[in-house]
């Protein structure tokens, strides 16, 4: 078992180093700088998608990976005079900004979701907001994405199908699950 966990580890290695993570707001970064210690900080990436890194100022980090980040840095500390030699810097992700994800109508605890991948099951969204209320209409729900498109999400079948890990949505999306009609 153990032999066969060692591949898939090098493959996502391989594939994080390829692709790697591009910054975004909400994540805390530890910027190290070789030699210097005094340079060395912790920084906020604001909502504007800047960090305020002492010396050096405001520097826009949206959607940077790591890589970009720490040769933009090293290249700043240098063109700035405040390193002679070009530093070897290293840019680290202390803690990630959640993903956020929204649940609203006929579920026990509506509002906002984070939670740690781009990407959540329905059911799990459904876990996170207390479940179903009683009058949940399930043939009705619909999620609304972050692009404003509308996709209708039958919650009966994907739940009693067991289908509900299968079906995801993206991050910044809303679920919507409306009020059931009552006959009296």
């Amino acid at each position: 078992m153990r032999f066969r966990i060692i591949p898939l580890l090098i493959l996502l290695v391989i594939t994080v180093s390829l692709f790697g993570y591009s910054v975004r707001p909400g994540d805390l970064l530890l910027i190290s700088v070789y030699g210097s210690g005094d340079l060395s900080s912790e920084v906020l990436v604001g909502p504007d998608g800047t960090a305020s890194i002492p010396p050096l100022g405001n520097i826009a980090l949206l959607g940077k990976t790591l890589e970009e980040i720490q040769s933009l840095l090293s290249s700043q500390f240098l063109n700035q005079g405040i390193l002679t030699s070009k530093p070897q810097v290293t840019v680290s992700v202390k803690s990630y900004a959640p993903f956020m994800f929204y649940i609203l109508g006929e579920v026990n605890k509506p509002g906002a979701i984070e939670w740690h991948e781009g990407t959540i099951g329905i059911s799990q969204l459904l876990a996170l907001a207390g479940g179903l209320q009683d009058g949940a209409d399930l043939s009705s729900a619909f999620v609304v994405y972050k692009d404003g498109t509308r996709k209708h999400v039958d919650l009966s079948s994907i739940l009693s199908a067991g289908e509900a890990l299968k079906e995801k949505i993206t991050e910044g999306s809303t679920l919507y699950v409306p009020t059931g009609t009552k006959a009296w």
